[in-house]
């Protein structure tokens, strides 16, 4: 437990911190730009690009804070108005579908980041190589797949607990 505990930590210290410096960045580019264009009548064409950048970033590294949350969506509406035994079933149906997602989307990414690499594809305005926003959505997937996997090990070895606990009351 102590092992999952660190690695959990240490995600999301990794994905915390980027979600808040790609947050942090995005806030401060897009007064800039907002400045520059509407006050100062001398607009920046690089904006729109570190803009878009940014959001996938913020967007995938916050995923991976959703999932150390275990903030992933649910239909709870609906699966609970099955019976208990079946519900497990169901939330183990998708643990199982959720890291495949997660998995087929890293490997997909990571096949276009190579093939970005390789043909060194770049931004318009700022020439930054295309490979570093998949690169980071192939980053941000690994993850979330560890975290989602860690916190699955997790919830396996409290129920063992749980059931040792109230077997022995």
């Amino acid at each position: 437990m102590k092992l999952i505990k660190a690695l959990n930590l240490g995600i999301s210290v990794i994905s915390q911190t980027l979600f808040g410096l790609s947050t942090l960045v995005l806030v401060i580019v897009t007064v800039w730009g907002t400045v520059m264009r509407y006050v100062l009548g001398s607009p920046l064409t690089w904006v729109e690009e570190i803009q878009l950048l940014l959001m996938v970033w913020m967007t995938f590294f916050g995923g991976c804070i959703a999932f150390e949350k275990r903030g992933n969506i649910a239909i709870t509406l609906f699966v609970d108005r099955f019976p208990q035994k079946m519900q497990k079933g169901i939330e183990v149906i998708v643990w199982v579908v959720t890291t495949a997602v997660l998995a087929v989307v890293m490997v997909l990414e990571y096949d276009r980041m190579l093939t970005l690499i390789g043909t060194m594809q770049s931004s318009a305005v700022l020439r930054i190589p295309r490979f570093i926003n998949y690169g980071v959505v192939c980053f941000a997937c690994l993850l979330m797949l560890l975290c989602h996997l860690l916190n699955g090990i997790s919830d396996v070895m409290n129920r063992g607990k749980r059931k040792e606990a109230s077997e022995n009351a």
